[in-house]
């Protein structure tokens, strides 16, 4: 090696190397037949370009560490600033549940109805961009429950609970409701509704609208226009549609297929009734969807259609209807 780097170099590695580090100098160092002239500096020997990168880095490296600072920053910073605002959006974001209506109707069979109106409720409130709203299923565990309101809230991670009461006499309709805090236990607002039932959509969009003013929520127009939507004029066909929601979650609860098919009879009642209303077509095109995951292929194929064609016409009449959206997409 030693050999190899002083022809290369004209001396031997010990004096290039304190020749490098001026530790000594030239005179005192080479041997005679060695000349000043044959002696070149370190840098000499590194190519150019990268004689001059390296010079360009060693006389601006406190820019280039700033330049590099700037950099970092300019990638962090909106990142950190995305995740603070996202952190604000979700910790100002109010949250409520729905609890299930208690029927107070002398007929058990109006079980349907107390539902329908808290499902209708809930939808209302769900349309609400600035409003987190707890799923039926998550609130459904709820009906009956001996624990308090605070507890609920705490399992729930909510600030408001809505419960409420239902009764049916003849045509006329009572609906109590009452929004409470979970963290305080107080009731913020509470209303009595004695309406005749053919009013219900009516009483559905105020408790809406209340609730949004009592918690100091935007409406926007589209809101505002959502709320608005009449789902049916016939109310005997909102009855076969509350029915066949009743006969669809039941058999979601045990599998039974006598009660996946009842619900299709009822919803198709309702479509009967009301060919515009959008609600049962989208309840019937869940149902074939769900129906052609137990069947042939050939079968099947003809369910799914069926289901993309009832679930097209829901949003055909109602562009606002958002759970025909989520079915038609998870097609």
């Amino acid at each position: 090696f030693n050999r190899c780097f002083h022809d290369k170099f004209g001396c031997t590695p010990g004096v290039f190397r304190q020749i490098k580090s001026n530790k000594a100098t030239l005179g005192s160092l080479q041997p005679d037949h060695i000349s000043k002239n044959n002696i070149k500096p370190y840098s000499a020997f590194l190519p150019k370009g990268k004689k001059d990168f390296r010079y360009f880095l060693v006389k601006h490296q406190k820019l280039l560490f700033i330049l590099l600072l700037f950099i970092i920053a300019g990638i962090c910073i909106p990142y950190i600033i995305n995740y603070n605002y996202q952190g604000k959006i979700a910790k100002d974001k109010k949250t409520i549940a729905v609890l299930p209506f208690k029927n107070l109707s002398n007929n058990n069979s109006d079980q349907h109805l107390a539902d329908g109106v808290m499902e209708a409720i809930l939808n209302h409130l769900q349309r609400i961009g600035d409003l987190s709203v707890r799923s039926w299923t998550s609130t459904e565990q709820y009906r009956d429950s001996p624990l308090k309101i605070g507890e609920i809230g705490k399992e729930l991670n909510v600030d408001h609970i809505l419960e409420g009461s239902f009764q049916k006499l003849g045509n006329q309709a009572n609906l109590v409701v009452k929004l409470i805090s979970t963290k305080t236990d107080e009731t913020l607002w509470t209303e009595t509704y004695n309406r005749n039932w053919s009013e219900i959509f009516i009483v559905q969009r105020e408790v809406a609208r209340m609730i949004a003013d009592e918690l100091y929520l935007n409406l926007t127009s589209d809101i505002e226009a959502g709320l608005d939507v009449v789902p049916t004029i016939n109310m005997n066909a909102y009855d076969f549609y509350l029915q066949g929601k009743m006969a669809y979650r039941t058999f979601e609860d045990s599998a039974n297929f006598d009660k996946l098919d009842e619900a299709i009879d009822y919803y198709k009642k309702a479509i009967d009734l009301d060919e515009e209303f959008s609600l049962a077509y989208t309840g019937l095109g869940r149902a074939y969807w769900h129906l052609s995951l137990f069947n042939s292929i050939i079968i099947s194929v003809e369910l799914i259609e069926s289901s993309k064609m009832c679930l097209k016409k829901a949003i055909e009449i109602d562009k606002y209807n958002g759970w025909a959206y989520a079915e038609l997409g998870s097609i």
